[in-house]
Parts: C-alpha cells; structure tokens; sequence
C-alpha cells in the first residue's frame, strides 16, 4: 500500500486500539520502523518485539523502531 511516497509494507492492529503501519524502506531482517496509530496513548510494543522504541509525533501518531526476536 502506497501512501503518497511512502510504502507500507504491512499494517496490523492489537487489543489496545493501536495500528502499526511498517514502512518497507526500513524493513532489513529483523528491523522494521514505521508509524504507529495510537488513541489510548505512548505504544508499547509489548508481545510482539523484542526491542520497541517510539517518539511522539503529534496527536496520537508516534513514529517506531523495532527489533523482532531472533
């Protein structure tokens, strides 16, 4: 899915009303970063990596890092 010049590789939801969208330009191995869509506040990552690093970006959008497990 392309969103202006961006390409979203993958997007998925979890329980806490957050929406994760992986931007494929930062995809290698077990990296990804990407955007995160957040209602209910800072995302967590929780469960699903193994290293998760967020910064605001305004309102309830955050831009991520992440590390999956090995």
């Amino acid at each position: 899915m392309s969103v202006g010049s961006l390409t979203i590789s993958m997007h998925k939801g979890n329980g806490s009303g957050a929406i994760d969208f992986h931007d494929s330009d930062q995809a290698f191995q077990f990296a990804i970063g990407g955007w995160v869509y957040s209602p209910s506040g800072a995302p967590g990552g929780v469960g699903m990596y193994e290293k998760f690093e967020s910064r605001h970006i305004d309102g309830p959008w955050y831009e991520f890092n992440a590390r999956y497990p090995n």
